[in-house]
């Protein structure tokens, strides 16, 4: 079933991400002349601002506990900063990195030791920011290529990405820390990598905006997964251009039933009823 968030209209917003727990959103909108941080709660529908000030504020990241929220923040585009701040709005921001080039927050991992940014000018690799108090920096992608959209798995081995560096975007498993060869996840093209919350599934979209799965079977002492064929979900409507590299057009729902997806246009997906079904052997039905 589809259904519409009520009163969440956020065409001006560039990204938005959905918390560890799945009631809230934090989104980007611009509006008199800046850009701050929303966060808007799925069952009240309340919506509170988490940054103020002329800065432009951009691409809200969740911590898998839920309790931050990294963003990117600056006046202007060259002078932009990875932030962390309290999920609850108080306190300061807490600047991470000083670098002459924007880093994009991408993803933690689920025990909160790294953050995953993306260098958007100098090198446009991923890279991978300890948080342990020594801001080691591991860079993640060397392809030469333009790769983004990093996600690490749930067990923090493994790391889900895209690259274009067969021609088009595709996405790519590599390990973590130590990299290993990327290999190949979609075919025919994908973007923006979501794993599910056991990290069994992929999901992608493919270029004429569909919304893919592909199982994976991840070793923890081997170095070649094992992906299964990539299958359509549904026709994902997406609103703005969800093949930039800097998009994020939609997330998953901690259980990985539902979808939260940046459309405007009325989408009808197909009913598929099951009869006789063995609830004990039923993990997901999809349309």
């Amino acid at each position: 079933m589809l259904k519409r968030i009520p009163d969440s209209n956020w065409q001006e917003g560039i990204t938005f991400d959905l918390s560890p727990d799945g009631r809230r959103v934090a989104f980007d909108q611009a509006k008199d002349g800046a850009t701050d941080i929303w966060i808007f709660d799925l069952e009240s529908g309340r919506r509170d601002r988490f940054t103020a000030g002329s800065a432009f504020d951009l691409s809200p990241k969740w911590s898998e506990d839920g309790q931050r929220i990294a963003y990117l923040s600056g006046a202007k585009p060259a002078e932009f900063d990875l932030y962390v701040k309290s999920a609850a709005g108080t306190g300061d921001p807490q600047r991470l990195l000083d670098l002459p080039q924007p880093q994009n927050p991408q993803g933690w991992s689920r025990d909160g030791r790294y953050l995953l940014y993306r260098d958007e000018i100098e090198t446009g690799s991923l890279y991978a920011l300890a948080l342990d108090g020594s801001r080691q920096l591991i860079k993640v992608t060397d392809s030469g290529f333009t790769d983004g959209g990093g996600q690490f798995s749930p067990d923090g081995r493994w790391l889900a990405y895209q690259s274009n560096a067969s021609g088009r975007f595709e996405i790519y498993l590599q390990r973590f820390p130590t990299a290993t060869r990327p290999f190949p996840v979609s075919l025919g093209g994908g973007v923006q990598a979501r794993w599910s919350h056991d990290g069994r599934e992929l999901f992608f979209l493919s270029p004429d905006n569909r919304l893919m799965a592909v199982s994976v079977g991840l070793d923890a002492a081997g170095d070649t997964p094992k992906v299964g064929m990539p299958e359509v979900l549904f026709a994902a409507a997406i609103t703005g251009s969800p093949q930039s590299i800097l998009s994020r057009s939609y997330a998953v729902s901690p259980d990985g039933t539902q979808f939260l997806i940046d459309t405007s246009i009325p989408v009808t997906l197909p009913i598929t009823v099951v009869l006789n079904w063995a609830p004990q052997g039923l993990a997901a039905a999809a349309p």
